[in-house]
């Protein structure tokens, strides 16, 4: 069974995942649009691009930018979402806050039922 991230390539590599277009956004958060958009590392290197994840957390707006191939994500919050986006471009660009590494999930086996024989 191929993994999420494999998935993803395998879409980006038949040409079934489609950009949106989006000029205003790639011109605002140019960090933002590539670390959604790029598909590719070289032109022999597929990419699975990144996500973001937005959420209410203390009275403020979260957001989580994750890498699924680095198998790491960063976090940032804003008062306001309209200042959100901006928020994420700068930690994205800001190399002193740390990459988040997260590990893979447990493979959990189900119970056996009943008996062999």
């Amino acid at each position: 069974m191929a993994s999420p991230v494999e998935d993803l390539l395998r879409q980006l590599e038949s040409g079934e995942m489609q950009l949106p277009d989006d000029p205003a956004f790639k011109e605002d958060y140019p960090l933002l649009w590539e670390f959604m958009t790029r598909q590719w590392w070289e032109p022999d290197r597929g990419r699975a691009p990144g996500s973001l994840s937005l959420k209410l957390s203390s009275g403020c707006w979260q957001i989580t930018v994750t890498d699924p191939q680095g198998r790491a994500s960063k976090t940032t919050t804003a008062q306001r979402v309209t200042e959100i986006l901006l928020s994420a471009e700068c930690v994205l660009a800001d190399a002193s806050v740390p990459w988040r590494s997260f590990k893979k999930p447990a493979l959990t086996r189900k119970p056996k039922t009943g008996t062999n024989g």
